[in-house]
């Protein structure tokens, strides 16, 4: 990991921001968020988290860190995606409030004071998309998903819920204690159990930017650090399975019609599964 800074003294609030593919929308994302807070009166940082962009998006940030003071660069030894740069950005924030935000303008600066107001009641601010911002089969695709992980999880998530999300220095410190390498911020904070609130915003149209950086839909392993009722179930198969002798099994395939002659078999307390589960 690259840094375009020294470390340095604590700041009111560090804005996080992770960047894949947004050069050209960079200047403008900044020139909104300086903006905002320097009107509000609180100082700050805005911790920029280069997610190895080949898109000359480095150069533009270790520019602009020389020329604006509250400005910070980060980049990332090779592409991560999006959640580990969030972390390293967490990790380096000297901030007593943190604000984490994509980098396309899909998440408007002007909410930060919002989301920084509701952190006076809330441990955690997080900000929920409405309105018709995607297609109706992305909406669609999204509604799925998230009712799969509700299933899988145990939990119970919001529709629209984004990453745009402000927090107190509290849960940030515990949240850089997790350190898989499949990690999902909204996952984390939600695990961790932090008393949040909700503020809805429309979210406008995708400008710039590359989804590359995002998971998309997929259901990968990340979910299973989060997950209770896998591994539940497997608690379970592995207590049927172990009371199961080689023998039973042996008269199963016995009794099925067109079996291949039997060659050997080995009567005893075979267990038919791994006890690793």
């Amino acid at each position: 990991m690259e840094l375009s800074f020294p470390q340095g003294s604590k700041t009111d609030v560090s804005v996080i921001v992770p960047v894949y593919g947004c050069r050209d929308c960079l200047e403008s994302l900044l020139e909104r968020v300086c903006a905002v807070l320097r009107s509000s009166g609180r100082t700050f940082e805005i911790l920029l988290v280069d997610d190895f962009s080949t898109d000359g998006g480095w150069n533009l940030i270790e520019e602009i860190s020389r020329s604006t003071t509250e400005v910070r660069g980060i980049r990332l030894s090779r592409n991560f995606g999006q959640h580990i740069a969030i972390m390293a950005g967490l990790r380096e924030s000297r901030g007593e409030s943190m604000v984490v935000m994509d980098c396309d303008l899909q998440d408007p600066p002007e909410l930060i004071p919002d989301l920084l107001r509701g952190l006076m009641s809330h441990q955690v601010a997080i900000a929920v998309k409405i309105g018709k911002h995607q297609s109706y089969v992305r909406r669609l695709q999204a509604r799925v998903y998230g009712k799969v992980l509700n299933v899988v999880t145990g939990l119970q998530t919001t529709n629209g819920l984004s990453g745009f999300v402000a927090l107190r220095r509290a849960v940030v410190d515990q949240y850089v204690k997790f350190s898989e390498p499949d990690q999902h911020l909204l996952h984390i904070l939600q695990w961790l159990g932090f008393d949040a609130m909700h503020i809805a915003y429309e979210r406008p149209a995708r400008e710039v930017g590359n989804l590359a950086m995002v998971s998309g839909l997929a259901l990968d392993t990340r979910y299973a650090v989060y997950c209770l009722k896998p591994h539940v179930f497997f608690i379970y198969l592995h207590r049927y399975a172990s009371q199961l002798r080689f023998q039973d099994w042996r008269e199963w395939y016995l009794s099925l019609p067109g079996r291949l002659e039997e060659t050997q078999f080995q009567v005893g307390q075979v267990r038919f599964l791994p006890s690793f589960f």
